[in-house]
């Protein structure tokens, strides 16, 4: 049983270091390329969600 426990909580480490390398290359990408929106449609939606969820709350 502990076994098994290891081998899923080592499926799940290489999981997320999978989505963490993923994450870095497509970033890097963005970086990379010409275009301004690519560069900053993760911030505007931060900044986006940020607002709806403060007009809601009232």
């Amino acid at each position: 049983m502990q076994e098994l426990m290891l081998q899923v909580d080592k499926q799940a480490a290489d999981q997320e270091a999978n989505l963490e390398a993923e994450l870095t290359t497509r970033l890097t990408l963005d970086m990379k390329s010409d275009s301004w929106l690519s560069k900053n449609i993760r911030p505007m939606t931060l900044i986006f969600m940020t607002l709806i969820v403060t007009i809601l709350a009232f």
